[in-house]
């Protein structure tokens, strides 16, 4: 109980400071946790500590990719829309997304292959985002988790 207290009071203080600076230091924090308990998923022994850090390498690179192109508003729309696309897409074939709260922000994301980790379904997919005529690819892997969630990984 202890520990959820101070997050709550550390979560409150972060966004009391709030600067673009601290935004994206909390994203790639969120990033790199969410990265490493995927990783931790994956392997036994010294595999798993690898898939760990690995996760925690690639969950904090591309929080910080993504908050520097997407709007904080546009976050949930366009993870909705990769969700959408890894559920129901099949492979090569890609969706749209635009932003919903910026002009000249929009998205295309194809599945590129499907396989199994662990028992889990994955999926490579490639998110191609256009912001005002410059485009930031990026190629990714996301897995099912044990809920049955897509998690990044």
């Amino acid at each position: 109980m202890k520990k959820v207290k101070l997050l709550i009071i550390v979560s409150l203080f972060l966004s009391s400071c709030e600067t673009n600076e601290d935004k994206k230091l909390f994203s790639q924090i969120i990033g790199a946790a969410v990265g490493g308990y995927v990783g931790s998923k994956f392997g036994s022994g010294v595999g798993n500590q690898i898939a760990t850090a690995l996760g925690v390498a690639a969950g904090s690179v591309i929080a910080i990719k993504l908050m520097n192109v997407i709007l904080d508003e546009d976050k949930e729309s366009y993870s909705k829309a990769v969700t959408e696309t890894l559920e129901e897409n099949p492979k090569n074939i890609e969706k749209e997304w635009n932003s919903p709260n910026e002009t000249g922000t929009s998205a295309k994301i194809k599945p590129l292959n499907d396989f199994e980790e662990k028992g889990f379904p994955c999926r490579d997919f490639e998110q191609i985002i256009t912001k005002d005529g410059k485009q930031y690819i990026e190629k990714s892997t996301a897995c099912r988790d044990e809920t049955g969630n897509w998690k990044i990984v």
